[in-house]
């Protein structure tokens, strides 16, 4: 029921047929990488997991991965994580002469680079454009961290720290409040200085998290020129939303530096106006997260399924993959438990294992997902960035009509194609049947 796009095709050089003959299905790999790290965690009374801009994509399909088939990523808060970009973005910022300044251009904007391939190709230890194969991006990552020690030994990966908090002890302020270093997006005419600050005020913390308010960006709103002239009080509350910046300990970069006196000058005359705001009143972590909460699928916000439902989606899932035939008794039992949205997602994830991996699916509840998935785009989180089935297909088409695809290219991308078309022979022809024999 998952089909990749023909540009992850096209960069990850994988073919799908390859991998249903040689690869694992998803299920038995989560149930090797859950074991594996579980193993490697209690001998080791636990490790770190490290990659390059890891914490923002890989570790979240991982977690997302052992989740939907039952499996606990926490480890009983054995397995830990560092990202090599926020490493390498804070010696950027702590050597600020010394270390590469690699211009690069967006649409819109110009920056200094902190991609593995610009840094790894500086560095001499790339001498060709990046594969984006795994094991090579692996090899890649490991040599750029040992060379980066050698060049910076005053400052080792293994002693980074991604979070410091400012102390603020030298003010008499009420408020606790930082600044932090950030890059400059500049327009392509304008070279980016090296860092710019942005300053935040801190609304809510604990020892995993923190909740920052963005006093420039306050700022900007009070100023900007194409609405009428704005108080603080006549702020709106999506407007003082659009300000708060969350931070999980876990995953995210943050270096706060102490406000010299000259940044508690500036802000001062504002800041009680700013925190008596409305939208301030009686504000508690539950009331946030309430707030932010986003109507995505499942699969996007998989930790709803909830802590106490991952073993019993685990168990659900094993009985299922012996006795194919239990899926609807299994169902009808579920569909009687209290009707919460945590147990309404434990049954969208359990509908989504039969679907994938029930010997013969019906083909009903099979549509029932991929026309929401695959043809209008309502199950993804991004509607403004969906492609169609057809326009996925057109795709393909055009980039098997370049007379510069190579062959290798084109194996996977006529790969992929079949599946797309099985997919819409099976599941979307009107004439389908409602179920299929196994085969």
């Amino acid at each position: 029921m998952q089909l990749p796009e023909p540009e992850a095709i096209l960069t990850n050089k994988l073919n799908v047929d390859d991998l249903e003959q040689t690869g694992s299905p998803e299920y038995e790999a989560s149930r090797h990488i859950y074991n594996f790290l579980s193993d490697y965690t209690t001998k080791t009374n636990g490790c770190t997991l490290c990659g390059y801009n890891s914490n923002a994509f890989d570790l979240n399909f991982l977690r997302n991965l052992l989740i939907r088939y039952g499996w606990n990523p926490y480890f009983r808060g054995k397995l830990k994580n560092k990202d090599i970009l926020h490493y390498v973005e804070s010696l950027f910022h702590l050597n600020p002469t010394q270390f590469p300044k690699i211009l690069r251009q967006s649409e819109k904007h110009q920056f200094y680079s902190f991609k593995l391939e610009d840094i790894s190709a500086h560095f001499q230890l790339l001498t060709k454009p990046q594969s984006h194969n795994a094991i090579e991006d692996v090899e890649l990552t490991i040599k750029l961290v040992k060379h980066l020690n050698e060049q910076f030994p005053e400052t080792p990966f293994s002693t980074f720290s991604p979070i410091q908090l400012a102390t603020n002890h030298q003010s008499q302020s009420v408020y606790e409040y930082g600044k932090s270093k950030t890059r400059d997006f500049t327009d392509h005419d304008t070279t980016p200085s090296l860092f710019k600050y942005t300053h935040w005020l801190k609304i809510l913390s604990s020892k995993k998290e923190i909740l920052l308010l963005n006093l420039d960006k306050v700022t900007t709103l009070l100023h900007d020129e194409t609405i009428p002239e704005t108080t603080i009080s006549q702020l709106t509350s999506p407007q003082i939303q659009s300000c708060l910046k969350y931070v999980n300990f876990n995953k995210a970069f943050l270096h706060l530096e102490q406000f010299e006196s000259e940044d508690e000058i500036k802000w001062a005359p504002f800041l009680q106006d700013l925190t008596n705001h409305s939208f301030f009143s009686g504000l508690t972590w539950s009331a946030y997260f309430a707030l932010i909460k986003k109507e995505w699928d499942i699969d996007y916000q998989i930790h709803n399924l909830g802590f106490d439902n991952i073993d019993i989606l685990r168990s659900l899932c094993q009985n299922l993959l012996s006795q194919p035939e239990s899926y609807e008794s299994i169902l009808n039992h579920l569909l009687a438990s209290p009707k919460t949205e945590q147990n309404t997602n434990l049954i969208r994830l359990f509908n989504r294992i039969y679907l994938n991996f029930h010997p013969c699916p019906r083909i009903d509840y099979c549509r029932k997902y991929i026309i929401p998935r695959y043809i209008t785009g309502s199950l993804l989180r991004d509607i403004k960035d969906f492609k169609p089935l057809s326009a996925q297909l057109d795709s393909i088409n055009t980039y098997l009509s370049s007379p510069t695809l190579s062959e290798p290219d084109i194996r996977n991308l006529h790969a992929l194609k079949n599946r797309y078309d099985l997919l819409k022979l099976t599941y979307l022809n009107k004439t389908a049947p409602t179920h299929v024999a196994p085969s």
